[in-house]
């Protein structure tokens, strides 16, 4: 099961400005070796679909021509280009293992890793708020549309309260439409 948690958090510790988003939170030793096992077959299949002409004088195109479109191959087209000490595949495939030391680093040092939508990690500072934490059995981001929405009033009340997926919005509203139009809001800031 892996463990995903809707945050907010300070861009940078001096900044007054946050941001929001979803991380897959990786806590537990079973679920990062899972991660691991997945990123490094991931990694692998990009190598693998990588037909790159790696030299100095054409570093970033496939053999029949055009630009490499995939993130993990140009990351790793970029790592392979730049080091002249690479002879063979299992020189590569160290390279591959070092995309992977990051998050080794923070399970180890931190306890715990955050892993955002393009595979980027990082650990939870007091900045961060989480707002919302979902379980999955698959290592599949969460998302909310407007049918997540919904817009409910006590009995006999005055007022509209919203919730979103699994997140309550802390202010209430005078008529259903400005609730929604909340929800609305709330979901364009994800």
């Amino acid at each position: 099961m892996f463990k995903f948690i809707d945050c907010r958090y300070k861009l940078h510790q001096n900044l007054d400005q946050y941001e929001r988003g979803w991380f897959l939170y990786l806590d537990d030793k079973d679920s990062f070796e899972k991660f691991i096992n997945k990123r490094g077959y991931e990694l692998v299949r990009a190598y693998m679909n990588l037909k790159v002409n790696v030299s100095k004088d054409n570093p970033f195109r496939y053999k029949n021509g055009g630009h490499i479109s995939n993130v993990d191959e140009s990351t790793i087209a970029n790592i392979l280009y730049l080091d002249d000490t690479r002879k063979t595949t299992a020189d590569d495939c160290k390279h591959l293992d070092k995309l992977l030391s990051g998050y080794r680093m923070l399970f180890i040092s931190k306890g715990h890793v955050l892993v955002n939508h393009n595979n980027g990690c990082r650990y939870m500072d007091d900045s961060f708020q989480i707002l919302e934490t979902r379980i999955s059995k698959e290592i599949i981001f969460p998302t909310c549309s407007e049918k997540d929405i919904t817009v409910k009033q006590w009995e006999g009340g005055k007022h509209w309260y919203v919730r979103v997926g699994n997140y309550d919005l802390s202010d209430k509203y005078n008529t259903y439409q400005s609730g929604f139009e909340a929800g609305k809001k709330y979901l364009s800031t994800k």
